[in-house]
């Protein structure tokens, strides 16, 4: 009976070290969903358009060499309804841009209109801005007013405090 105890008390210590140190360990898991750019949401005013741009860079990351890139740029409204969306499929070097026009969102009684640009990367790796330009003032037509990269890399860095 002693030898058991011996032994037990040990076995005791050992478990709860290794259940603190499993503890202390950070675990995650493999989440099989896209991380879309964090951008909130962007206004625009009936004199502007907001444009939607993403480049699929041709520069090695930690020695890997830049693929194609492949996925979607949405806009959505503030209700969340669809207002224009496209696929891209860019070789590295290339971009792709997606407007949207006064025409095709509705204003709020301030004569705003609140966008929220989504960016859904199927593929590769790439950089997403968005601007809202100067759109029927013929002398001021294409001046960028705002531009925008996301708010943090990927929705996944932000963390619950």
């Amino acid at each position: 009976m002693k030898n058991l105890q011996r032994i037990r008390k040990p076995v005791i210590v050992l478990a709860v070290i290794a259940a603190v140190a499993m503890g202390a360990m950070r675990l995650s898991a493999f989440n099989p969903q896209p991380d879309p750019p964090a951008f909130g949401l962007v206004a625009m005013t009936p004199s502007e358009a907001a444009r939607f741009n993403t480049t699929c860079p041709n520069v090695k990351v930690h020695g890997v060499d830049p693929g194609p890139c492949d996925g979607a740029l949405l806009f959505y409204d503030a209700q969340g309804a669809l207002i224009s969306s496209a696929r891209y499929q860019l070789t590295p070097g290339q971009s792709f841009s997606l407007d949207v026009t006064s025409s095709q969102v509705r204003f709020d009684g301030t004569g705003r209109a609140e966008l929220q640009p989504i960016i859904v990367p199927l593929n590769g790796r790439t950089l997403p801005t968005v601007e809202v330009f100067e759109w029927t003032d013929p002398s001021r037509r294409g001046k960028t007013q705002v531009y925008v990269n996301p708010a943090v890399p990927r929705l996944s860095w932000i963390k619950s405090m």
